[in-house]
């Protein structure tokens, strides 16, 4: 059953429509609008057709001049583009554009305009809940450096290396000492403030490509990419140095701190798993704890 006959059917879809519909001629005369253009760009009809295309659309969005292009040469285009209001402020749409042909055989532009504004925000928004998402999934919440897991990936990827490469690759895993007893004293807020400032120091002195993580409670491992022998040991003696000088405060209190490193190389020619190589740095850090603040090395990392 019909309604309507066309003419009023195609009536009621261009006053009706919630998207702003303009007739123009392909080169940006607007002819005609319905009240949702007006209502988008917060002006008149008549004062639409005065400005053309040109005075809706940010003439700066180098996508206008790619979208005129393909209007002209293929007959129809779509594309985001930033339009303008006519208070100033610019809002990005989606504009799609045809070309017709009048009683006349004149070439008219029928162009719908979509404020996708909200969709944007939406959009951004959802970005941002996927980037948070990815970085929970990667650092750690206290310290912000890369948690067990992240970590653990890197050094696969770093033995791999070491391997492909024929080069040597050392580990360090670092105990703060006397934790439980900063905890057990002070509290377990002031055991955060160390591990924070102790996390912080260690990125402060490491080189830009090694990688740094969180073990697990006052554990750190880092993760030296073509290193090994008395460069492994120096490093691990600076890492044990900054530590002991890192000044942390807290409740007005300062708080020393001290730390016992393990150190580990893992060289390509040693047929030895990841496992094999945490297994011989916590063997290492738990000879380093049995005098606290001091570097335990395997003999043939020297």
């Amino acid at each position: 059953m019909h309604f309507f006959d066309n003419d009023e059917l195609y009536k009621l879809m261009f006053e009706k429509n919630l998207d702003a519909i303009m007739l123009m001629s392909p080169d940006g005369v607007i002819y005609k609008t319905n009240p949702s253009a007006c209502e988008m760009f917060q002006t008149t009809e008549g004062d639409l057709c005065k400005i053309g295309i040109n005075g809706i659309a940010d003439t700066g969005d180098h996508r206008l001049h790619q979208f005129l292009r393909r209007l002209e040469t293929e007959g129809r285009a779509r594309s985001e583009l930033n339009m303008v209001k006519r208070n100033g402020i610019k809002f990005p749409a989606e504009l799609t554009a045809c070309i017709f042909k009048d009683k006349q055989g004149k070439p008219v532009t029928v162009t719908t305009i979509r404020d996708i504004t909200e969709l944007k925000k939406a959009l951004e928004n959802l970005w941002g809940l996927q980037r948070e998402t990815e970085y929970h999934a990667s650092y750690d919440y206290l310290t912000g450096i890369y948690n067990r897991r992240a970590f653990m990936e890197k050094l696969m990827q770093e033995m791999n290396r070491s391997q492909r490469d024929r080069m040597p690759m050392s580990l360090i895993l670092l105990d703060v000492d006397k934790f439980k007893q900063i905890n057990d004293t002070k509290g377990h807020l002031a055991g955060d403030t160390v591990l924070k400032k102790v996390a912080q120091s260690l990125s402060e002195n490491l080189r830009s490509y090694d990688i740094l993580g969180r073990y697990g409670g006052d554990e750190f491992i880092l993760c030296l990419p073509n290193t090994a022998g008395s460069e492994s040991r120096l490093i691990a003696e600076r890492l044990r140095n900054a530590v002991e000088q890192t000044k942390i405060i807290y409740d007005k209190e300062r708080i020393n701190v001290t730390a016992s490193l393990g150190v580990v190389t893992h060289y390509h020619t040693a047929p030895e798993t990841l496992e094999d190589l945490i297994s011989k740095v916590d063997g290492n850090l738990y000879e380093a704890k049995r005098c606290n603040n001091g570097v335990h090395v395997e003999p043939r990392a020297i």
